[in-house]
């Protein structure tokens, strides 16, 4: 039965997005097959992998008693399925539920978030009496023109194997889709949020205490109208989990969470505190420091509080004795309302979410205040600021601004701090750069669209090198194409000769041992024969492989090594995919002199001992073809060392 996960491939199965070592038999989604216990051959077709998905379980659908439809149930059985609505308005389990309604089918998957530069239907699976979740979210933007067309191909595919696709989208996505009608195989239908309120009663009548779904009713009680039907069907479930921890009707202790501590925060910041002693005012920039440094060391989140005061300020309590004259750091911090034990501050200890409810605050109700914020979390995440530690807790809470404003709002901060300051700042903004990119809901659209953006602008050199920096670290681990990419068109773009060397620098580090280089390689060849970017991908191919360029010895970091040399299948893949690479540059005019110079290096390498001889040969005698011998192919042949002699002779008895 087909299946599209790593963990599912079959021991004899290797797939070249994500190896898994076998034994007869290698794959890659479709795209390499080699046959052993005869001799090697191997059929290669172009193209990435296809998507990863996992099995959709019993326990990620919910029961009947649970769900709460919209609308009578769609009588759909094959082809595309589109839900369009913004997220966190249940898609996604109305979704799985539509897929475990389909009596005829043999498995239900879900694709793990897609490692692709741009939606591409050729890399979805469409087996037989199989169902499929997909989601584009975010991706509107990145869709490619012909889009509509693969999506409407895979739908008549889809009907004829009695499969169907749901695809999740947002409007941007919906825009993008072709138009349904009956032949098409494609339905496209406009999501409607389940009400919060009958969704926390459904989660409440399920339990042993369902008699507690009346407390939703009483007028003026604690937990009535505490949700409106157009909220997130989640604030249901949070509703229905605050009902049922409460110890009675009345119990309101349970509601500071639900209710994003409101209450606390109306307290802290609604009212006029402007006092010539600024005690108000140091009281908010504490509270405001352990928000967003919540956890930290208490001098990191009281020095960056003082730095949050206007300078007046801090200059008449200089004026009164400066820290002398000033309370301790547990009286400060106690006056303020907030907690310090064992030399740290906490504004969430017994009030968990606190922090991120009074980042959000800050944002949405106090807009004057952003300027101020902005420089303020610049200065103290500088090197040697008060919070220059502290970049793991500040990158996390930046987040919550992206949530709330947008992750445009934080991208703009980032390249404010960058156009101040890029040397000092780097670290700070690839951290949070790095943390966008794995965020549930930003995310998608942050890795497809804006570090594309970011890498292919070359008026911009440091948001280029922040990107590099982001693709040598945990998204490169976790989305290795789309790093890839990122780095091909830092590349293709950039004006700057340091800049273009420490991308290539980086795409090396992706054939380093330990690294899935076998993919690495497959996507560089295909690059190399992909028409419409053969010379770029070519030219990356031969700075990876071309050793110094001026026939010497190979490189040492050169990764041709370490791909060549291991026994079995992986070194014979290899040799397969590198004379597919140096075929396609050799028969391109503007290449084949680099690339013939570039072989005389491979040839003295494998004299020398540092490359197979053997697996060299091989690879080299793919550019021998029919025709005589020219000054390129002479540079490869004339060489007086014994590796050389073996390919003239190859050369002499070529087919």
């Amino acid at each position: 039965m087909p299946d599209h996960t790593p963990e599912a491939v079959p021991r004899a199965l290797v797939t070249l997005s994500g190896v898994e070592s076998g034994g007869d038999v290698m794959a890659a989604g479709g795209n390499v097959t080699k046959v052993v216990n005869a001799p090697v051959h191997f059929r290669y077709q172009q193209g990435p992998a296809l998507l990863r998905s996992h099995e959709i379980g019993p326990d990620e659908i919910l029961s009947e008693d649970l769900f709460v439809s919209t609308g009578p149930a769609e009588d759909v059985r094959s082809g595309v399925y589109a839900l369009i609505g913004p997220p966190n308005t249940g898609r996604r389990t109305e979704g799985r539920q539509l897929l475990s309604s389909l009596p005829d089918m043999d498995r239900l998957r879900e694709f793990r978030t897609p490692d692709w530069d741009e939606p591409d239907m050729g890399r979805v699976p469409n087996d037989p009496r199989h169902g499929y979740l997909l989601d584009l979210t975010g991706m509107g933007e990145a869709l490619p023109d012909d889009f509509g067309e693969d999506l409407a191909r895979y739908a008549r595919n889809a009907r004829e194997h009695g499969s169907l696709l749901v695809i999740l989208g947002d409007e941007a996505v919906g825009d993008r889709l072709p138009s349904a009608d009956e032949g098409s195989g494609i339905a496209v239908r406009e999501h409607q949020r389940p009400d919060a309120l009958v969704v926390a009663r459904r989660r409440i009548h399920e339990t042993a205490l369902r008699e507690r779904t009346a407390w939703l009713d009483i007028e003026g009680g604690t937990f009535h109208g505490l949700v409106s039907s157009d909220a997130p069907p989640s604030r249901g479930v949070d509703l229905a989990q605050a009902v049922l921890e409460a110890k009675n009707e009345n119990d309101d202790t349970v509601l500071g969470a639900f209710a994003n501590w409101q209450k606390q925060i109306q307290d802290w910041f609604a009212t006029d505190v402007r006092r010539e002693d600024a005690t108000g005012a140091e009281q908010r920039a504490l509270r405001i420091a352990a928000a967003f440094l919540d956890g930290s060391p208490a001098p990191a989140v009281l020095n960056a509080a003082d730095e949050l005061l206007s300078k007046p300020v801090r200059d008449r309590f200089e004026l009164w004795g400066g820290a002398l004259a000033a309370p301790d750091d547990q009286v400060r911090c106690r006056t303020a309302g907030v907690d310090f034990r064992d030399g740290r501050v906490s504004i969430t200890d017994n009030r968990p979410g606190l922090d991120s409810a009074v980042i959000r605050y800050l944002w949405d109700r106090r807009g004057s205040l952003s300027a101020l914020l902005t420089t303020w979390l610049s200065d103290i995440s500088s090197p040697g600021g008060p919070a220059s530690e502290c970049l793991d807790r500040l990158s996390t809470v930046l987040m919550e601004v992206a949530v709330a404003q947008g992750s445009a709002t934080v991208l703009g901060l980032l390249e404010e701090w960058l156009k101040q300051d890029a040397r000092r700042r780097m670290d700070f903004v690839v951290k949070v750069l790095q943390r966008l990119t794995e965020h549930p809901v930003l995310g998608p659209r942050v890795r497809v669209v804006d570090l594309r953006n970011w890498a292919r602008g070359s008026g911009s050199p440091e948001r280029q090198r922040a990107v590099i920096r982001v693709c040598r670290g945990g998204f490169a681990e976790e989305y290795p194409e789309q790093a890839l990419m990122r780095l091909r068109y830092v590349v293709q773009n950039t004006e700057d000769t340091d800049l273009r060397g420490e991308a290539i620098a980086a795409l090396a580090e992706h054939l380093a041992p330990g690294r899935d280089r076998l993919s690495v390689l497959k996507v560089l060849v295909d690059w190399v024969e992909n028409e419409r970017i053969v010379l770029d991908g070519g030219r990356l191919f031969l700075d990876l492989f071309g050793g110094d360029g001026a026939d010497g010895e190979t490189a040492p970091a050169d990764p041709a090594r370490g791909l060549l040399t291991p026994a079995g299948s992986e070194g014979e893949t290899a040799v397969e995919l590198f004379r597919r690479a140096w075929k396609s540059t050799w028969n391109h005019p503007e290449l084949r002199n680099a690339t013939s110079h570039a072989l005389v290096v491979w040839r003295r390498a494998a004299h020398a001992g540092s490359l197979p001889v053997d697996r060299t040969r091989r690879v080299i005698r793919v550019v021998f073809g029919s025709s005589g011998i020219d000054e390129d192919l002479d540079r490869i042949l004339s060489g007086e060392d014994q590796v050389g002699a073996m390919l003239r002779k190859d050369f002499l008895h070529r087919p």
